[in-house]
This record gives structure tokens, C-alpha cells and sequence, in this order.
């Protein structure tokens, strides 16, 4: 930037801290969490970004060196969503993956796209992520008119969660392609979900429901691998 340029307004000078970052701070101190030392440089790094009016993109994956022992949890979520918030920040791609959410993850995302329609995509891989939390979370996101890609690997969504993901393949017509690969499913959630794709849908793509635990009750589970279906691998469904 020459002398005579003028910097947008609530971009950084080299060596501050981002617009971003700042607000990430703030709320965590009003909600006495402690900041996440990758997220924080995350948020850093789009704040000029953000500044210029674009969408975001944010990727803070727990199982990183700088993360990996201080993974998130419900309330660091809701400090950095509310964040983003606060700033009317578009968030376009948001990676959360390897982190530790419970129940309230619908709730905290409810309050979050009531404001913000411009999510892409969004990848919760491997959170811990409950039937009831991922139910609630999938209900949500059908009202995100822009969502094309979902990932909710490696979570026990069970019977309701299960049900309410196939629910969206219905409902949510800008979805593209959802990642149910080694999940825990029951085995009700399963033949709704290959009955979604099949007669629900007319938007999604791609399907994954590779190695899926299949439980039939409450005392027996099953891993199911290459998964005799039409069009599939591994039931990775492709929809033509």
C-alpha cells in the first residue's frame, strides 16, 4: 500500500491484530474461555479479508500440533461464532473437524445462521458429535439455503440423527455432497437415508456412507464395508 492509498476500513497494520482476531478475544474473555492459540491466528489472517467485504474461510482442525492438546468445546464454539457474529462476518467454508462438541452444537448453530446465510461448507469430522446433537444440528442447517457440502464423519449419529440427515437430503436443495462415512448409525437411520438419496433427492451428488456401524439395537453393532448398492463403493453413494 502506497502513502497516498487509504486501508480499508478495520484492516490491520502489520504486526496487529486483525478486526477478527480482536472480537475473538473480547468474547472469550466476556465468556471466561480461553482462546485457541491456532483458531486465534486463523482469524488473524482473514480479518483484511473480512475488512474488504469478502467471505471467509476458517479452518481450525483439532488434531493440528497447535491445537491438539486445547481442542474446542461447546462454549469455545459459541465464543467464536457469536464472534464472527458481532461482525457481521460472511463465512463462506468453516472446518472444524477433530474437535469435542456435545448436545448444544444445533443450538449454538441456530443462533449463529439466524443471522449469517453465506456457509458453503462445513466440516465437523470426528467431534464427538451425539444422536441428539447431530438431530438437532441437521434441522438447523436445513434453513442454510447456501450449504453444498456437509461432513459428519466419524460421529455416532445414531437412530435420530441419522434420520434427521436423511430429512435434509429432502429439504435442503443446494446440498451437493454429505459425508456420513464411519459413522454409528442405527439401522432404521441407514434405509432412510439409501431411501433419500434414491427418492428424496433431486440435488445431491454424492453420498458416503462408507463403513458405517450399523446398530440394530442397543446391545449389538455391526461395521458394514463394501456395500452391495447400486452406483456405490464402500456405500458411497454418486447420484447420476
Amino acid at each position: 500500500m502506497t502513502s497516498g492509498e487509504k486501508k480499508p476500513p478495520g484492516s490491520k497494520d502489520k504486526g496487529e491484530p486483525g478486526e477478527l482476531a480482536l472480537e475473538y478475544l473480547a468474547e472469550c474473555e466476556r465468556r471466561g474461555a480461553k482462546p485457541n492459540v491456532l483458531l486465534l491466528k486463523r482469524l488473524d489472517d482473514a480479518s483484511d479479508a473480512h475488512a474488504r467485504g469478502e467471505a471467509i474461510a476458517l479452518s481450525c482442525i483439532g488434531s493440528e500440533k497447535e491445537t491438539f492438546l486445547h481442542r474446542l468445546r461447546d462454549n469455545d464454539l459459541l465464543a467464536l461464532l457469536q464472534s464472527l457474529k458481532n461482525k457481521g462476518a460472511r463465512v463462506r467454508h468453516l472446518d472444524l473437524s477433530f474437535h469435542c462438541f456435545g448436545d448444544e452444537i444445533g443450538r449454538i448453530f441456530l443462533d449463529f445462521l439466524s443471522v449469517t446465510q453465506s456457509l458453503e461448507t462445513l466440516r465437523l469430522k470426528s467431534n464427538l458429535i451425539s444422536e441428539r446433537g447431530a438431530s438437532k444440528l441437521c434441522d438447523v442447517l436445513a434453513n442454510c439455503p447456501s450449504l453444498s457440502l456437509l461432513d459428519l464423519s466419524q460421529n455416532a449419529l445414531g437412530r435420530e440423527g441419522g434420520k434427521a440427515a436423511a430429512v435434509l437430503i429432502g429439504n435442503l436443495k443446494s446440498l451437493r455432497a454429505l459425508d456420513l462415512s464411519d459413522c454409528q448409525l442405527h439401522l432404521e437411520a441407514f434405509v432412510h437415508l439409501t431411501t433419500a438419496v434414491q427418492t428424496d433427492n433431486r440435488s445431491l451428488e454424492i453420498l458416503n456412507l462408507a463403513n458405517p456401524a450399523i446398530t440394530f439395537n442397543c446391545q449389538h453393532s455391526y461395521h458394514v464395508a463394501g456395500c452391495s448398492v447400486p452406483s456405490s463403493i464402500d456405500a458411497q453413494f454418486v447420484n447420476t
